[in-house]
């Protein structure tokens, strides 16, 4: 005897909606999209890093450092520079769950961010601060910090010409990049990583309450208690990395104060485009639309005494 149940036919139907929607809001800012993969594919993987690369002067002596006085040198140790890479693995690993996870759940709650809104605030800010990180790094040359940036090791993946720096050479690996210091960029992008999991978790993993007023349910306070628990991943972070010498001590302790200015500018200046289409969710059952348009149903007139479909009104 088979049993069927109507709630897995309404959840694939919310599920579809929800998918729907990220396709309907990747069309309608598909332009942001590519320029944000260009800027980081070429522009700040490519030019900025080989830029500061070729001006990189290998043998300069290391700079005096608070940081490396009190802490060893533990560069080649293997398990340090595992543990060092671990926060921000970590940290990148529920933000990927989270995103996925936007898709189940209170998938018809009107306060549940899409999987592309939360991505696009998360990759602005980065992308806002690793072309802010460019201008530091590359006003000023500070000797090479790791051991092969201060050997003759670094001209092997060293840029020799403009044609290299502009065309040729894709840096991604950290043993082929020297000179990209100020400031950190591991402790940027585990505060970003961060801020977005704890501006999103709760909207996204628990049912939010019909009375703004009402306390939090003991799901949401755990998960409170938990998102202020991942700044403890700071301090170990800051710590591995001076004990394997990718960044002197004012670069991470810069960036710990740095990325949280550029999270709360960015997120005043546009403290709303994370909502999904405000009051509209895109149905399963509506069918095809027409070429050029998305079909759309109103959830909620609360916020707006008239629905709209203009996705710059609504995201």
């Amino acid at each position: 005897m088979t049993v069927t149940c109507g709630c897995s036919a309404l959840t694939r139907q919310h599920i579809l909606s929800r998918l729907k929607g990220e396709l309907w809001l990747l069309k309608a800012h598909w332009k942001y999209v590519a320029f944000a993969v260009f800027w980081f594919a070429y522009v700040i993987s490519m030019v900025a890093r080989n830029f500061v690369f070729y001006f990189h002067e290998v043998g300069r002596p290391l700079l005096s450092d608070r940081g490396f006085t009190l802490l060893p040198n533990m560069e080649e140790s293997e398990i340090v520079r595992i543990v060092a890479d671990t926060p921000i693995k970590v940290v990148g690993g529920l933000i990927g769950v989270m995103a996925i996870w936007t898709l189940f759940g209170n998938t018809t709650s009107t306060t549940k961010p899409y999987m592309y809104n939360i991505l696009e605030r998360m990759g602005s800010v980065f992308l806002l601060g690793q072309t802010l990180r460019f201008f530091t790094y590359s006003a000023t040359s500070l000797p090479g910090v790791s051991v092969i940036c201060r050997s003759d090791a670094a001209a092997e993946y060293q840029p020799q010409t403009w044609i290299e720096v502009f065309f040729t050479r894709f840096a991604v690996s950290p043993n082929s990049n020297c000179g990209d210091l100020v400031f950190s960029g591991h402790i940027f992008t585990l505060l970003t990583f961060i801020f977005t999991f704890q501006r999103y978790s709760l909207s996204v993993f628990t049912k939010p309450s019909p009375d703004p007023a009402a306390p939090h349910t003991r799901a949401q306070t755990y998960l409170k208690v938990f998102n202020y628990s991942l700044f403890t991943l700071i301090p170990l972070q800051l710590i591995c990395i001076l004990l394997t010498r990718r960044h002197y001590t004012v670069d991470v302790v810069a960036s710990c104060y740095i990325s949280p200015l550029i999270w709360n500018w960015y997120c005043t200046k546009w403290p709303g485009d994370d909502k999904p289409p405000q009051a509209f969710v895109i149905l399963a059952e509506v069918g095809d639309p027409p070429p050029g348009s998305v079909a759309l149903t109103t959830l909620d007139h609360s916020s707006s005494p008239t629905a709209t479909t203009d996705p710059e009104q609504n995201v």
